[in-house]
């Protein structure tokens, strides 16, 4: 069968290292697409139908959310006129407007990322709509519906309660642990995938070994750093010991 087709959606200024780092992994047996692919294919296109038609296209979608809001979304859904939401954002929740269509449902997996992941030079900024500080609160709020699952005060506020994704992940190896479990579970969800899951998953392991052994190598040299500030902590009581014995004398 062709290759599945898997959505990476992420704030690009926010998490471009990251997402590439994710790209590189799944590119080699899975189509791989993004925001930017989809924008800069039709350069002046109509933005929300061209993300729309790529996530039709697409078997699943990895949604990564930070403290990032993106640029804001122009009418994203006509229906429900006053919801304010990013194209990012739309990515997710446009993906999920299909939940209860069985013919059209998407495999949707979404990680929020903790600040250590985020790209150093990353500002959110002011637009012609939001204040920085307007698009923060907004961006909490859809970090929020992704940890309860819930889609309240969205235009999928009937829908039933999706999966809870849990805490933040705050480094690489998180990230690819965490990928590496989504490769599980879509391959469970669809079994045609399962190959290209499978090798992709080795293919994240190998990333992933050598940032466990860093982590290892440090956590050793801070558990030695640890004994020997005991060792010289123990060394100075017993010489304060010593010289107190000797004034008793």
């Amino acid at each position: 069968m062709d290759r599945p087709v898997i959505f990476l959606s992420a704030v690009s200024a926010e998490f471009r290292e990251l997402r590439q780092l994710l790209h590189d992994s799944f590119k080699t047996h899975f189509h791989v697409i993004t925001q930017d692919d989809t924008l800069h294919q039709f350069p002046g296109g109509d933005v929300r139908q061209l993300l729309s038609d790529a996530i039709d296209g697409s078997h699943a979608v990895l949604h990564l959310a930070g403290a990032g809001f993106g640029s804001t979304a122009a009418a994203p859904f006509p229906e429900m006129p006053g919801f304010l939401c990013s194209w990012t954002q739309y990515e997710y929740y446009y993906a999920h407007s299909f939940d209860a269509d069985p013919a059209r449902r998407k495999q949707i997996f979404a990680i929020v990322c903790g600040p250590t992941l985020r790209s150093p030079t990353f500002t959110e900024k002011d637009d012609a709509t939001l204040t920085a500080a307007q698009k923060a609160s907004l961006q909490e709020a859809h970090c929020q519906r992704i940890f309860s699952g819930k889609f309240d005060a969205t235009p999928l506020a009937s829908l039933p309660r999706t999966v809870n994704h849990g805490q933040p992940i705050n480094d690489n190896a998180a990230a690819l642990r965490a990928a590496i479990d989504i490769c599980a579970q879509l391959a469970t969800r669809q079994p045609a995938f399962q190959s290209a899951c499978a090798l992709v998953q080795v293919s994240l392991q190998d990333q992933l070994q050598p940032l466990l052994d860093a982590q290892l190598r440090i956590e050793k040299k801070q558990k030695r750093l640890l004994l020997l500030q005991g060792q010289k902590k123990q060394n100075i009581v017993q010489k304060e010991i010593a010289i107190s014995a000797k004034k008793r004398q």
